[in-house]
């Protein structure tokens, strides 16, 4: 299942849930593959330029349009910004999500 290829239709409750399962499991799956050499991992696979890149990813993108969000739909994309911003976030991630290697 694809669920970030196209906006989330969803309750904050469900929206919510989602993102951390699924931030979850991407956890999971890193702690999987540390354990593997570096040669055998497939989720994880970085060369020395890669780890090097900064994050970009929740950077504030600016006004794209005149739509003007929620109150709560900005507390809560501040919220996962402030979360994945701190040392859980891994420099790495955007670079890999941009080039869809993952």
């Amino acid at each position: 299942m694809r669920i970030f290829r196209k906006p989330l239709i969803a309750s904050i409750s469900t929206a919510t849930r989602v993102i951390k399962a699924t931030t979850c499991l991407h956890n999971f799956i890193i702690s999987e593959e540390l354990k593997l050499p570096h040669t055998q991992r497939r989720y994880m696979t970085l060369n020395a330029h890669e780890r090097q890149l900064r994050s970009t990813g929740l950077e504030d993108a600016g006004t794209f349009n005149r739509n003007r969000p929620t109150k709560s739909s900005t507390q809560i994309r501040d919220d996962f910004a402030t979360f994945f911003e701190t040392t859980s976030a891994v420099p790495w991630q955007w670079e890999k999500v941009l080039q869809n290697n993952f």
